[in-house]
């Protein structure tokens, strides 16, 4: 990451304590991208977070100074993962990439280490979503809810072809598209 990256995060992470206190913080968006310095002590501090959004990006500007090797992953991180679960993390809304490859893996390390979650959000998904759904109903027991958002009018596909993969599962659910001009959206119920 940039110097000019890392001095904003410095700057943020040692004034936010006067602007609000580190218990107080229960939902965090990380769009930035954060080097694991700095999310050590951010997820040390925020010992009530229940909610994370993480943006993932495909491509890293360098007009903007960002080196793709220095950023890190935070699900391949274990022991950021271990304190994210050991504060309570219940909600992970994950929005990831347009042509993101590795949904999958993605899939599989948030069962892995992000076992306790309790709701997902799944925004801006690509191909891989059916499998991806399927992967974190049947790997996360005590997931709940599970909300699906994409391209317009894809709702409806999302069901079926999460539907038909309903025998693999080990796991029952109740599906629904709301009524909305873009039925984008598909919930699940567990």
């Amino acid at each position: 990451m940039s110097d000019y990256y890392d001095k904003i995060n410095d700057e943020f992470l040692s004034l936010s304590p006067s602007i609000v206190a580190w218990n107080q913080i229960t939902s965090l968006n990380i769009a930035q991208p954060f080097n694991s310095i700095h999310l050590y002590f951010l997820f040390s501090q925020t010992t009530n977070l229940r909610t994370l959004e993480l943006h993932y990006r495909s491509e890293y500007d360098d007009k903007r100074y960002l080196k793709e090797e220095t950023l890190i992953d935070l699900l391949d991180d274990t022991s950021l993962c271990n304190m994210l679960m050991s504060n309570a993390l219940r909600q992970l809304n994950l929005s990831p990439a347009s042509k993101q490859p590795n949904l999958v893996n993605i899939a599989y390390l948030i069962v892995e280490r992000l076992r306790h979650l309790q709701v997902i959000e799944l925004q801006d998904i690509n191909w891989q979503v059916t499998e991806m759904s399927h992967i974190l109903i049947n790997g996360l027991s005590k997931l709940n809810f599970l909300t699906i958002s994409g391209e317009c009018n894809c709702g409806q596909l999302y069901e079926k072809q999460l539907r038909d993969l309903q025998n693999s599962n080990t796991r029952s659910f109740r599906t629904e598209v709301p009524n909305t001009i873009d039925e984008d959206t598909l919930f699940v119920w567990l």
